[in-house]
Parts: structure tokens; C-alpha cells; sequence
């Protein structure tokens, strides 16, 4: 038996900056090989520079992205960071202009990763199997 692992995110997912192999993406696999005791193949859709939306529309438009969140039964998500490195830019150095530039970007993170998970949700529908879903670098509190 072996399991599908899918990465889907932003440069992290990448593994940009990381020395090969040591990005989260290959430890995560490793460490879920040894856990479970079976290979485990992996498919990442890491894009640099990626955001809240552009996964959004990547998981809605993308077939590529669709079939491999639907084959898995792994998925980690890391998204967002990027979201709030555009509105800092935005403020352009002015500190005053920071907060709300920040707060406008979190409720469009928050609405994108729901909408985001919805689109899992409806990916996975009518799969027999179980999977797992993990939010690796989530920037915004997630309520229940």
C-alpha cells in the first residue's frame, strides 16, 4: 500500500530559501513515510508568490490542481503569507497606513481560505477513502 501526498501553496510549499530536500514539503513526506511505514508519492503545486486567491482560482479552474487533490490522501495547504506581504507594500513604508491596510488583507485572507476549504470539501466529495488535510502556514486564526 502506498499513499498520495499533494503540497499546494505559496513559496514555502517551494521550498524556496531551503536547502534541497529540506524544504517543509520533502521532511513532511519523510517523516509521514516513516509514520506510516510505506512509501508515499508526492505531488507538489507549490507556486512562488502565490496567494489566498490565486489558489482559490487554481483549485477551481486548474485541472491539474483539481485531479491531484482529489487522488490524495495528504494535502497540506500553505497560503497567506504573501496576502499580507502585498498590503504591507502597500502601505509603502508608512507605518499609520499599516493597520488597516493589514486588516482589509486577513478578512481576504479568511474569506479565501474559507472558500478555499469549500472547494476541498467539494473535491473530496464521494471519496471513500479518508485523507488529511493540513494548514501549514495559516496567517489568520481559523474559528469554529
Amino acid at each position: 500500500m502506498s499513499y498520495q501526498y499533494t503540497a499546494i501553496g505559496d513559496s514555502l510549499t517551494t521550498g524556496f530559501g531551503a536547502l534541497p530536500g529540506n524544504g517543509f514539503v520533502p521532511v513532511y513526506r519523510r517523516m509521514a513515510e516513516a509514520r506510516l511505514r510505506t512509501p508515499i508519492r508526492l505531488t507538489n503545486l507549490g507556486v512562488n508568490g502565490l496567494t489566498t486567491d490565486g489558489l482559490e482560482q487554481r483549485l477551481k479552474g486548474d485541472y491539474n490542481f483539481r485531479l491531484a487533490v482529489q487522488e490524495a490522501d495528504l494535502i497540506t495547504i500553505s497560503i497567506g503569507g504573501n496576502d499580507l506581504i502585498k498590503a504591507a507594500k502597500a502601505a509603502g513604508g508608512r507605518p499609520g497606513d499599516l493597520s488597516p491596510l493589514l486588516q482589509k488583507a486577513l478578512r481576504g485572507c479568511k474569506r479565501n481560505i474559507s472558500d478555499i476549504m469549500g472547494t476541498l470539501s467539494q473535491l473530496k466529495a464521494g471519496m471513500s477513502k479518508p485523507y488529511i488535510i493540513r494548514i501549514v502556514d495559516c496567517t489568520i486564526p481559523i474559528r469554529r
